[in-house]
């Protein structure tokens, strides 16, 4: 798979991925049942986009022919991008919940969705300026890193980056994939248990709104 696919993938998991998880619990914190069914009825469906897309990613991959240059990514680059997909649906599913109008939570997910995924580049020379160990929590906490490192593949130092970015030349380390897929699924398991908070706490403000309208 090539670093352009692979990033392509993985960007558009950052930015359709937050909307799902907005409009879905939004959606959800409005229905009737409890605040477990709803949050279980988000958690599966969240859940099933997540590997839906990142196994159509895979599949479109390995149906293609693989050639010396550009082979076939391995398999845990795509379990990857399912960890990481369901962490930023959970990232929406959170903002979706917190806020009454959907378009603040919307506008909330995606900043914090595209500042997880590419805040460590847009921070240029302070970024490659900060602690080793700072930079691979930024790569591990990236989406785009987390996929392209358990591919293989070094996106900082590729044709693509190494000339935009100071971060290039400077020492780290990417996260093993089975790093990013724990980090990212437990960050998805809190983000979740927020949701469930926030659906609570909307389930009491809900029918005061309506008694008062």
């Amino acid at each position: 798979m090539s670093v352009e696919a692979l990033v392509l993938d993985t960007m558009l998991a950052v930015l359709a991925a937050p909307l799902a998880g907005v409009a879905l619990a939004h959606r959800r914190a409005r229905a009737p049942g409890g605040s477990f069914r709803r949050l279980r009825a988000i958690v599966w469906r969240l859940g099933a986009l997540a590997a839906a897309y990142a196994g159509g990613c895979g599949i479109a991959d390995w149906s293609r022919p693989a050639s010396a240059s550009m082979p076939h990514a391995p398999a845990v680059a795509f379990v990857t991008l399912a960890a990481v997909t369901l962490t930023l649906a959970a990232v929406g599913a959170c903002c979706g919940s917190a806020f009454s109008d959907v378009l603040d939570g919307a506008a909330c997910a995606l900043a914090i969705a595209v500042a997880g995924a590419a805040g460590l580049l847009m921070l240029g020379s302070i970024g490659a300026s900060a602690p080793t160990p700072v930079i691979d929590a930024a790569l591990l906490a990236s989406p785009v890193f987390a996929t392209a490192s358990a591919a293989n593949i070094d996106v900082l130092r590729s044709d693509l980056l190494y000339g935009l970015s100071p971060l290039a030349r400077v020492r780290f380390d990417y996260p093993p994939w089975q790093t990013s897929v724990m980090a990212h699924v437990a960050v998805a398991g809190a983000l979740f248990a927020a949701t469930a908070f926030n659906l609570v706490r909307r389930g009491r403000v809900l029918p005061a709104e309506r008694i008062s309208i």
